[in-house]
């Protein structure tokens, strides 16, 4: 019978294999991801987690390379130098804060395993964790919504649900969801409101607040609610002052290699993206996450302007009357 570290490096290799970039070439498809993969081998990574920052960070650079017609071969893409052009590039919105921190990273230690002439200089220490909390991809809460239904037991498929409807679909911190149970609920038209009173703020130390719960969730709450019976949403207690039941269901979690890990910190932050993209005016945003002030460099990637002509007219203080094909204004005074 194999044990765990037989099965390591067969599935650090799944996870590198099956990664799959948020942003795809035609060119990935077709050899950059070969290439990609290759050399985050050579850096010989720990984990499955390991194994996926480094493909995360690395599968954009290898894009870019091909876009500057650098050619294929890892002593003329990672090099210092061609890090320090991919880090600075004017098109790169992210390039900000924490991520600026990760990519440089996770790129020079490949780079460093991969090559043999570039000359790269001192390691570079690895971020910690509290860094990587971007908000994660549409794609990638499809798959983390898939994989709460088929979890190996109730106790699992409970917890992660619950997870996602609040965390994700209401913004709320970890260390406050294991208060929630029925009586913090209540039914307006079509949706549900959940109030966070002292009783969840204990350890988060957040205000008091109210939060509508994403419309999307609102049959998984239904269920929920229906399970608890009385008891907490996500588990049947919610544990004592230094046992905390939440955390050790979540180290159980089982998700696909290609999956980052299962973090309340960015299912709330993900919360905090959606917010913004929905147009929900700023200070109902900052109320609902208990907040006075946001990270916007980690939420900018996550931030999308899909719509020019609204936005601008906005801008303009006009509001559009939509669904004429001539645009009919109205604002402050006539011409």
């Amino acid at each position: 019978m194999g044990t765990d570290q037989d099965l390591a490096p067969a599935a650090i290799a799944a996870a590198i294999e099956n990664y799959r970039p948020q942003v795809v070439s035609e060119y990935w498809a077709v050899a950059g991801g070969d290439f990609a993969r290759a050399a985050v081998m050579k850096a010989k990574p720990a984990t499955t987690a390991d194994a996926y920052r480094l493909m995360y960070n690395v599968a954009p650079f290898v894009m870019w390379a091909r876009a500057q017609d650098l050619p294929e071969n890892v002593e003329a893409v990672f090099t210092p130098d061609r890090l320090d052009e991919y880090l600075s590039t004017g098109d790169r919105r992210e390039w900000v804060s924490n991520t600026h921190v990760v990519a440089r990273w996770a790129i020079t230690r490949v780079g460093r395993a991969a090559t043999r002439r570039a000359p790269w200089k001192l390691r570079v220490a690895a971020p910690k964790d509290e860094k990587l909390s971007a908000p994660y991809s549409p794609e990638q809460m499809d798959w983390f919504r898939e994989v709460a239904q088929t979890q190996a037991t109730t106790r699992r498929s409970r917890y992660m649900r619950a997870a996602l409807v609040l965390h994700h679909g209401a913004g709320l911190k970890h260390n406050e969801l294991r208060f929630v149970d029925e009586s913090d609920f209540e039914q307006r038209d079509g949706f549900f409101v959940v109030r966070v009173t002292e009783k969840h703020t204990v350890k988060s130390r957040m205000p008091n607040r109210a939060v509508a719960v994403d419309s999307a969730y609102t049959e998984w709450l239904r269920e929920l609610l229906d399970q608890a019976r009385g008891e907490t949403l996500a588990h049947a207690a919610s544990g004592s002052a230094t046992y905390d039941p939440l955390k050790v269901i979540r180290r159980e979690i089982e998700v696909p290699a290609a999956l980052p890990s299962f973090d309340p910190r960015r299912l709330r932050n993900t919360w905090l993206a959606d917010m913004l993209n929905r147009r929900v005016p700023l200070r109902a945003v900052l109320a609902a996450a208990g907040l006075q002030t946001l990270d916007l460099p980690l939420l900018l990637p996550a931030l999308r302007d899909d719509d020019e002509r609204l936005s601008l007219s906005a801008m303009a203080d006009i509001s559009l009357e939509m669904g004429s094909d001539e645009s009919s204004v109205s604002g402050v005074g006539g011409m």
